[in-house]
C-alpha cells in the first residue's frame, strides 16, 4: 500500500522575490496616512500620558507593575484560557465547516446564519445570554429543580468563560475553513486513495495540509479575541479568573492608577501584535497554493449514515452551544 506521503510529497517553499515589492508602497502611503492620526497617534498619546503623567517615564512605577507577580499570574491566566477557547472552538468548529462544506441536509441555509449570529452580538449580550442560561436562577437550574435536581453553580468558573468564548467565536472556524474546504479540488483526495492511502491517511497528509492556513488564520483571530476578552469575563468569571483586560479597567476606572493601566496595556498590545506576527511570519513559511477550480469543486450530495449521525451530532452541539443561550436571552427578556 502506498501512503498518501508518498504519492503527494510536501513541496519545497520557494524563493520570495522582493522585484515586486516596490510596488505596493504606493497604496501603502495612503494607509499610513489614515492609520497614523486616526489610530496610532491616539493611541500612543493615552499610553504616554499613562506611562509618564509629569512628561518623564517614572521607572519606578513601571518597574513596580512589572515586578508584581500578581499581573504576570493574570497574564499567564490570560494565555492559558484563550489557548483553551480556541482549542475548544477547532474541536467544536471543524466537524460543523466538514457538515457545511459536505453534505445537504434540510435547513442548511438557516443554520449557516444562525451560527453567524453570535459573532456580530455585544459581548456584554453574550454575557447576559450565559446569565439567563447558566445562572442561579437561569433555565438551567429551573429545568434541574424542575426535574428534583440540585442546582449548579456555573457562572463564576473557567467553565463559563470557555463556553461563552466559544459561542462567540465558533462562526470563525466554521465560516473561514468551509469555505476553502467546499472549494478544494476533489480530485486530490480521490487520487491518494486510488492510490492505496487509506481515509485517516488521505485526511493527515492531502486535506489537511490544504486547510493548514484557513486553520491557523481562524486560530489566530479566536486566540486574539479570547485574550483581549472582558465583558464576558466581568460578567461571567469569578474570583480569581480576572484576564488582565479586566485588570486593566478596574485599575484605570476603579483604583484610578493610570500608570499601572498603561503599563499592563502596553503589555497586551505588544503580545496581541506578537501573536499576530508569528502567525503572519508561519504563514508565509508554510503557505502554498491550493489545488482548486474557478467553479464549486465539491459539490453537496446526499448523505450516508455514518455523515448522517456527524451531521447529527454536530447539529445537537450547535442547538446547546448557540441556539440554547438565545433562547434564553429571548426568554429573560418576557
Amino acid at each position: 500500500m502506498i501512503g498518501a506521503r508518498e504519492v503527494f510529497p510536501r513541496p519545497r517553499t520557494p524563493e520570495r522575490r522582493v522585484t515586486g515589492a516596490p510596488r505596493a508602497w504606493p497604496w501603502a502611503v495612503p494607509v499610513l496616512v489614515l492609520l497614523i492620526p486616526l489610530l496610532l497617534w491616539p493611541l500612543a498619546t493615552i499610553l504616554w500620558r499613562g506611562l509618564a503623567p509629569e512628561g518623564v517615564p517614572d521607572a519606578a512605577a513601571i518597574g513596580a507593575v512589572l515586578g508584581d507577580g500578581y499581573y504576570w499570574e493574570r497574564l499567564v491566566f490570560t494565555t492559558a484560557q484563550a489557548a483553551a477557547s480556541t482549542a475548544v472552538a477547532l474541536i467544536v468548529g471543524l466537524p460543523a465547516a466538514y457538515v457545511f462544506s459536505h453534505i445537504r441536509f434540510p435547513g442548511r441555509a438557516v443554520a449557516r446564519a444562525l451560527v453567524t449570529v453570535p459573532f456580530v452580538l455585544p459581548t456584554l449580550v453574550v454575557a447576559l445570554a450565559f446569565q439567563q442560561l447558566v445562572g442561579p436562577d437561569g433555565l438551567l437550574n429551573d429545568a434541574l429543580a424542575w426535574f428534583g435536581f440540585g442546582r449548579i453553580e456555573v457562572v463564576g468558573t473557567i467553565w463559563a468563560i470557555l463556553a461563552a468564548h466559544v459561542f462567540y467565536n465558533v462562526s470563525i472556524v466554521i465560516r473561514l475553513v468551509a469555505g476553502v474546504w467546499a472549494n478544494l479540488d476533489p480530485r486530490t483526495e480521490e487520487a491518494a486513495r486510488l492510490l492505496g492511502a487509506g481515509r485517516w491517511a488521505t485526511l493527515s497528509e492531502v486535506t489537511l495540509p490544504a486547510l493548514a492556513p484557513a486553520i491557523a488564520s481562524a486560530a489566530a483571530l479566536v486566540f486574539v479575541f479570547s485574550f483581549t476578552s472582558f465583558g464576558v469575563v466581568l460578567v461571567l468569571g469569578g474570583p480569581g479568573l480576572d484576564t488582565l483586560e479586566v485588570v486593566i479597567y478596574r485599575l484605570a476606572i476603579r483604583l484610578v492608577e493610570l500608570p499601572a493601566a498603561a503599563v499592563l496595556s502596553t503589555v497586551q498590545i505588544a503580545a496581541t501584535v506578537a501573536v499576530l506576527g508569528a502567525y503572519s511570519l508561519l504563514q508565509r513559511r508554510t503557505a502554498r497554493p491550493l489545488a482548486q477550480r474557478s467553479e464549486r469543486a465539491r459539490p453537496l450530495r446526499e448523505t450516508s449514515w455514518p455523515e448522517r449521525g456527524l451531521a447529527l451530532g454536530v447539529a445537537v452541539v450547535l442547538a446547546l452551544l448557540i441556539a440554547a443561550p438565545l433562547a434564553a436571552l429571548v426568554h429573560g427578556a418576557f
